[in-house]
């Protein structure tokens, strides 16, 4: 291979390396443009619309014409409609239900971007442990197959592994990272003064102004006649004063992580389900100008018209803020003087998760533990969603200014509308918003998404699998399939075509673990239907890790390549295991004149459908001098959820297996009705002895 074009390939390698933090699908799956694909222009404003019947549940088959579109009381033509869906539609435009019988909602393969924003500066311990489980919730029963999911932190100590995925086990597993973050606002003197308590006397309420100063007073155990109140009252205020700059200070870090987020997404096609979590944080303070409204409509602006919708919850769950303190975080107020100050700080914590749900057209949850039933919830009211963009009028693209949109549907009051609240025209003068575009480095590092400038103009297929391999544990295979009839053969179309090919392997902190590089020679008689695959096969130790390739075709330059997230699982932990599923097992002949096994790595395959698969089965358990008790449940759904193979559920026969800590589960679809497009196979083991269940899923398409 030439050196100069293994250079090239090598700095396409380290540019991989180098971009910290990823915000997109897969380099495979883009958000180029698509020659037939409609696109909103950018003069138009957008907004997203969810309509719900009267019991909640998405209404489908709306048509522009039955749509009113108001912006500060004025109707406004709409010169852009389109309907959207995620499955589970259940009502239709004429008000009936839509059967949902063999329907699995887990099956569905639509495609969806989730977020969960966990605001760990304001999330107390108790608080993160509901999150989390709310987290596995969902991606135990609500994930489907093809979702794109990202957890991010306010504090950003998350890092490298703020990037989507749409691997179950590393999002629980990046859930499961995050700790509680210092109380940096907590304030140590005594007795002690909340945060709230601090806005009230910066506010003037003299009331709790007064208690501190006499609780001042008796802590000096000097006369109070003898005391300069006027300088004891200052003392307090300054007290409360440097409270209310650090609150400040972690409030503002909270919500440049929002639009740190916000901006790095721009672009990214479709909308994003954003759930954030937080215990709450105070807006503003006396004389601070960071944190106003203004503030809130132009994040929420922004994020709505980049198809944000954020869904905020209370993490407290049922707390009741005026409850006996049992912390020593508050004041001992045994005559109630404290109490008016008090009644208004819950709704004053919520105020900014309500201000940008209402802003993106979500919804604020507060006053519950259950999280999870709310999600699954919400997936479902989301599941179908109008686009509506109309034109500005000349004022709105020079004067800046919030303006409120209405949208109803004609002759159906009883229909519930969900959107932003509002937008903001205009541009943003200069320094308008000096404060907010500030971001620290960790931020700047965090939200880098250089990658998606990388061309995809050669026909690449990535996968990774997981499998422990008998004395050499763990192994992760990184496959790359090129196809050969989009390569350059010269002018004759003989010459052999030339494609290096480059791997990196990182891990949760972004480091590099391994790395493969290697050239292919690909002559012309390989045919234009014909597929090259190269495999390269790395041990690793359990956890999460990232696999970015590249390959680039010496004569033309043309770029390709994908990443992947694997979790490898600790078998140590002796639970029940499936390896991945490798489908489409052949015997193929190499370079080197020896057979090796072959498995697909696009998982496409022609009509009518067949193809084997393989799995291995590790940790079952067993009774002493026996032999483990195991059956095995094979499914197949198409797009929508409907089975189209169901196998009967079957005992495994393991007597004949030599090692059964690594027991190879095989298995045949077949299906000559099987249409053109995507499905989804589902290999359920259940271990009858502990009672213990592991699963498998695979994404196919049918050509």
């Amino acid at each position: 291979m030439c050196r100069s074009n293994l250079s090239a390939i090598l700095q396409f390698s380290r540019l991989l390396l180098t971009v910290s933090l990823l915000f997109t699908t897969a380099i495979g799956q883009q958000d180029d443009p698509d020659p037939d694909e409609v696109r909103i222009s950018t003069d138009l404003f957008q907004a997203s619309v969810v309509i719900l019947d009267k019991n909640d549940r998405p209404v489908e088959g709306l048509k522009p014409e039955q749509f009113e579109l108001k912006v500060d009381g004025k109707v406004r033509p709409i010169e852009f409609f389109e309907a959207n869906s995620t499955g589970q539609i259940v009502s239709g435009a004429d008000g009936t239900e839509t059967p949902q019988a063999n329907i699995n909602s887990k099956a569905i393969l639509s495609e969806r971007k989730i977020i969960f924003f966990l605001d760990d500066l304001h999330l107390a311990p108790d608080s993160l442990n509901r999150t989390r489980s709310a987290i596995k919730k969902f991606t135990d029963d609500n994930m489907l197959p093809l979702d794109q999911i990202l957890v991010v932190t306010s504090s950003g100590r998350l890092g490298f592994l703020q990037q989507f995925t749409d691997n179950p086990a590393v999002v629980n597993a990046i859930a499961e990272r995050i700790q509680p973050f210092p109380d940096l606002t907590r304030d140590t003197d005594q007795p002690p003064m909340p945060e709230y308590l601090a806005i009230q006397i910066l506010n003037g309420n003299s009331n709790v102004t007064d208690y501190y100063v006499e609780k001042f007073i008796e802590s000096i155990k000097i006369k109070s006649s003898s005391v300069n109140r006027e300088a004891v009252r200052r003392t307090v205020i300054q007290r409360a004063n440097s409270i209310v700059k650090s609150l400040t200070v972690v409030s503002q870090s909270t919500l440049e992580s929002v639009r740190s987020m916000v901006d790095s997404l721009r672009g990214m096609r479709g909308r994003k389900l954003v759930f954030l979590f937080s215990d709450g944080f105070f807006l503003t303070d006396k004389g601070n100008g960071n944190l106003d409204n203004r503030f809130l409509q132009r994040l929420a602006g922004q994020a709505a018209k980049d198809d944000f919708t954020f869904y905020t919850i209370d993490a407290r769950g049922m707390s009741n803020s005026i409850a006996v303190d049992a912390t020593g975080s508050r004041p001992n107020d045994p005559n109630g003087r404290l109490e008016v100050g008090r009644l208004g700080e819950d709704s004053a914590l919520q105020e900014g998760l309500f201000e940008i749900a209402d802003g993106t057209g979500g919804v604020f949850l507060g006053g519950t533990n259950y999280f999870d039933k709310w999600i699954d919830r919400v997936l479902t009211e989301t599941s179908v969603y109008y686009t509506l963009a109309w034109l500005p009028e000349e004022d709105e693209q020079t004067a800046q200014k919030f303006k409120k949109i209405e949208v109803s549907v004609i002759g159906r009051p009883n229909l519930k509308v969900r959107l932003q609240n509002g937008f903001l025209t205009g541009k943003e003068k200069p320094g308008d918003a000096k404060s907010e575009k500030k971001q620290t480095e960790k931020n700047a590092e965090v939200f880098t998404s250089d990658e998606r400038k990388i061309p995809q103009n050669l026909p690449v297929s990535v996968s990774v699998n997981y499998l422990d391999v008998p004395g050499q544990n763990a192994m992760i295979t990184s496959s790359v399939q090129i196809k050969t009839g989009k390569l350059d053969y010269g002018a004759n179309g003989k010459t052999v075509a030339h494609v290096d090919l480059a791997g990196i392997v990182l891990n949760e902190k972004g480091k590099q673990v391994a790395d493969f590089k290697t050239g292919l020679d690909i002559d012309s008689a390989s045919g234009s239907e014909q597929n090259i695959i190269y495999n390269a096969r790395t041990p690793l130790e359990p956890g999460i890790y990232l696999v970015k390739i590249a390959a680039r075709e010496q004569k033309t330059g043309k770029l390709g390549g994908g990443f992947k997230w694997i979790f490898v699982p600790d078998l140590s932990k002796r639970k029940i295991t499936l390896s991945s599923l490798f489908l489409d097992s052949q015997e193929v002949t190499g370079k080197d004149g020896k057979n090796q096994v072959q498995f697909s790595v696009d998982h496409r395959f022609g009509r009518p459908l067949q193809f084997n698969f393989v799995a291995f089965i590790y940790n079952s358990s067993k009774p002493e001098k026996d032999k483990p008790n195991l059956t095995a449940h094979i499914e197949v759904f198409d797009a929508r959820g409907k089975k189209i193979i169901n196998s009967p559920v079957r005992r495994l026969e393991v007597q004949s297996v030599a090692d059964i800590s690594h027991i190879p589960l095989k298995g045949a679809i077949k299906q000559d009705a099987a249409t053109a497009g995507k499905y989804l196979l589902r290999v359920t083991v259940n271990d009858l002895n502990s009672g213990d269940t592991a699963v498998r899923e695979a994404v196919f398409s049918v050509g």
